[in-house]
């Protein structure tokens, strides 16, 4: 039976199924309990730190059919509009993501194989692989996904899992804003590489837990969003997931659009107090460009170097075929 460590303001709440690290699986070496969250199913949730790997993670875990149910009745991801040209900014950047970090890792053109989407919603990245020449598609448990994507791209997205694809059939396979969502991301993972062929890889992006958002608002910040984000990642621990599940990361850390943006509505104020003349226009000019060549710049090195206080995290991996 696993050793419970926790906080004693919270040890009686916890029980000792849900002990075991969703990354290490390391039984006896407990936990630090660094949030208490709401309950949104009627429980008591908790933000709780591995004392062995580091991993930041929700415990109790949320029931996975209360998830799923969940994830099948709320509205769709990435659905904000129902026009295509709104898009068309989201779509650019994931072709610019696939051409700086998927295309120096393969050795033939990848030009017509298969890439496949998870978590779809309303197959904007599906769109985005098909313009690159990939054949897309895309997997979404929301029951409006198929003809939301066709409607807006006409593209290809399906109702349901992993379940849906033959093993070893995918060539690419991207998990944007997912990995944070599951119970048993390794055991996710390791269901996914069996999907990928021999020069597959895999991509997505993640919340970081040390973005500038956590520090700032706590348990009220987009990386501990509730019910949905369930695993709480940063630079080390994103590492540490991929490896445990049979890859080899090829890139992890922040890229754009995840560096740092500030924003405190100076410009706003000015405009909003003191109208719009000369003086204000040029000092509004002023403020955009220091933030835009000084503060940024510095700031965005600071997180280039060490993965804090970006907004998110990108991952690049490949399958090791030999990983049991």
């Amino acid at each position: 039976m696993p050793t419970i460590n926790a906080n004693e303001k919270t040890q009686t709440h916890l029980s000792v199924a849900t002990v075991l690290c969703p990354c290490c699986s390391v039984q006896g070496v407990g936990y630090r309990t660094k949030y208490r969250l709401n309950k949104f199913d009627g429980l008591p949730h908790y933000v709780v730190q591995c004392r062995n790997c580091l991993l930041h993670y929700m415990n109790p875990m949320p029931d996975i059919s209360w998830l799923e149910n969940y994830y099948r009745q709320r509205a769709l991801y990435g659905a904000e509009s129902d026009f295509a040209e709104d898009y068309s900014n989201s779509i650019i950047d994931k072709q610019s993501i696939f051409n700086e970090l998927l295309a120096p890792n393969f050795s033939d053109d990848p030009a017509g194989k298969l890439a496949v989407d998870f978590g779809a919603g309303s197959g904007y990245v599906v769109k985005a692989f098909c313009n690159s020449g990939l054949d897309g598609i895309g997997l979404e448990l929301n029951p409006s996904a198929p003809s939301k994507a066709r409607a807006l791209f006409d593209v290809d997205v399906r109702n349901g899992g992993l379940e849906l694809l033959a093993d070893s059939s995918a060539t690419i396979f991207s998990i944007f804003e997912v990995l944070e969502h599951i119970t048993d991301p390794v055991g996710f993972l390791r269901q996914v590489r069996s999907k990928l062929n021999l020069d597959g890889l895999l991509i997505g992006t993640v919340p970081n837990y040390y973005g500038l958002g956590r520090y700032i608002f706590g348990i009220d910040s987009g990386a501990l969003t509730q019910p949905e984000h369930v695993i709480y990642f940063d630079l080390s621990t994103l590492d540490k997931t991929l490896r445990a599940a049979g890859y080899v990361p090829l890139f992890i850390g922040p890229y754009k659009p995840n560096h740092v943006v500030i924003g405190f509505g100076m410009r706003q104020s000015i405009y909003k107090y003191f109208g719009r003349n000369f003086f204000t226009n040029f000092l509004a000019f002023c403020i955009g460009q220091t933030k835009k060549y000084l503060v940024y710049p510095l700031v965005n090195m600071f997180v280039e170097k060490t993965g804090k206080l970006a907004h998110g995290l990108t991952f690049v991996a490949r399958p090791q075929p030999s990983v049991e």
